[in-house]
């Protein structure tokens, strides 16, 4: 039988699909004028982090100029307090960009280094120590370079504005840059090599830090710092891939034959990697020390207090061997309470050795341990007498504050240096508890944390 269709039914459909086709015109459209407005806010965004940039690398230019005919500690603390800014908002723009899969890491560094450094300076001016001809050396250095920088960001800022390069050609590059395409060689496909200028620049920018000084002093981005090897393990032998996955398994309590070799960490801390039954865990090459251990499980009802906690983390570092650790501050969160412990040698606390351990308060599982700042900074001192006895020392304690109980403790500067401090353990008239430390050779008050103690733990702030 043959089926036919009405002329009423067939201009039925004609309208229905002439209907149909008008809306996912329409639906199109649309999608694609949010595309566009979206894309367009995009741009925007990065311009705008682009100026800031530029902006913030010519004021840093500006800032070191002055920073180097600073005469008087009070200014020179001013000028370095606005470049830690100035350095701070410019690596927030540059991270802003669509560059991320390049490698920045001298212009990362610098832009780190740059406030840092002239705040370190600043300090040791402020105590009466005079900046020296090398370190005036290095300020002048750090000024060249970051007028190099900034002709390389400006020069981006104009060709972008120009219309010469769009920010999706940057991220194209970017990916093909990443992918491995060769960023110095001009394109076979007939385009204009936008793409590789716009990397050439970036490239140029990081290429240019050559010669750049190594700059050595108190604070957390000095080179020795960046380059820092551990303590624990040097001259350590380097053990095998096997003899680690035992040492992971006798740190877990499971069997070698559950774990599986994930890999290497090829850092300052090399070691091997293994994973099994919820497990990550890594054991330094050199040494074969628990560097961290992670488990993943499930955690169940509370059962333990805080207290329990912390005996069975104390009692685990026992039997792995570690001893002369003491606990500090604790905090519960998810199940786990984990423990600080700091090492203690002739009744000083080193608060620089560390050791963070978790128990899981369902059933008393260490279930996570980072030993990293231990193995990082763990060596037998040879420790100074104090110059100044606790009650002297005690004479820095502000008068708002009533010591309850004191100690010695080495703590660590903003470079990871040491300083050995009494301790003073206070308590204000507001009802604040208070720590207190100060310097144990010249009386300066070296640190304040406030100690907070709640149901969840005991923290430092």
């Amino acid at each position: 039988m043959k089926f036919q269709i009405s002329k009423r039914n067939a201009i039925r459909i004609g309208s229905y699909l002439t209907a149909l086709t008008v809306v996912l015109g329409a639906g199109a459209a649309v999608e694609y004028t949010r595309a566009q407005q979206y894309k367009h806010q995009l741009e925007s965004s990065y311009m705008r982090s682009l100026g800031e940039l530029s902006s913030y690398m010519a004021s840093i230019s500006t800032t070191l100029n002055k920073g180097i005919y600073a005469g008087t500690p009070t200014q020179l603390s001013t000028l370095s307090a606005q470049l830690w800014r100035e350095a701070g908002s410019a690596k927030a723009a540059l991270s802003s960009l669509p560059i991320t899969q390049l490698e920045l890491t001298n212009t990362y560094k610098f832009l780190s280094q740059v406030g840092d450094y002239a705040m370190t300076l600043s300090v040791r001016n402020a105590q009466g120590e005079a900046v020296t001809q090398g370190e005036m050396d290095n300020l002048t250095a750090l000024l060249d370079y970051a007028g190099k920088m900034n002709q390389h960001i400006s020069s981006l800022q104009q060709q972008i504005s120009r219309g010469e390069l769009t920010f999706d050609e940057i991220v194209q590059a970017a990916a093909q840059n990443q992918d491995g395409a060769d960023t110095q060689q001009s394109p076979s496909d007939g385009t204009d090599g936008s793409q590789n200028d716009q990397l050439l620049s970036f490239n140029e920018m990081e290429d240019s830090f050559t010669g750049y000084p190594k700059l050595i002093y108190d604070g957390p981005f000095s080179d020795h710092m960046l380059e820092r090897q551990p303590l624990l393990t040097q001259g350590q032998p380097e053990i095998s891939q096997e003899e680690a996955q035992n040492r992971a398994a006798g740190a877990t309590g499971i069997s070698a034959g559950s774990l599986t070799f994930s890999g290497e960490e090829n850092s300052n801390m090399a070691s091997y990697c293994f994973s099994g039954e919820n497990y990550d865990i890594g054991i330094t090459k050199q040494g074969g020390y628990l560097a961290y251990l992670e488990c993943a499980r499930e955690i169940g009802d509370r059962a333990l207090t805080n207290e329990q906690a912390v005996e069975k983390a104390r009692a685990w570092l026992e039997g792995m061997g570690i001893s002369s650790m003491k606990e500090s501050y604790y905090e519960s969160a998810g199940g786990v309470c984990t423990v600080n412990f700091a090492y203690t040698q002739e009744d000083v606390t080193c608060y620089t050795d560390l050791i963070k351990v978790g128990v899981a308060l369902d059933n008393g599982q260490v279930v996570s341990v980072d030993a990293r700042g231990y193995i990082t900074n763990h060596h037998q001192r040879e420790m100074a007498a104090p110059a100044l006895t606790q009650q002297e020392a005690l004479a820095s304690v502000s008068s708002s504050l009533s010591a309850q109980g004191t100690g010695l403790a080495l703590i660590p500067t903003a470079g990871l240096n040491e300083v050995l401090t009494y301790e003073f353990r206070c308590t204000s008239e507001r009802g604040d508890n208070v720590l207190v430390y100060i310097n144990a050779q010249t009386g300066e008050e070296e640190q304040i944390l406030l100690l907070i103690e709640t149901e969840d733990g005991v923290l430092t702030l």
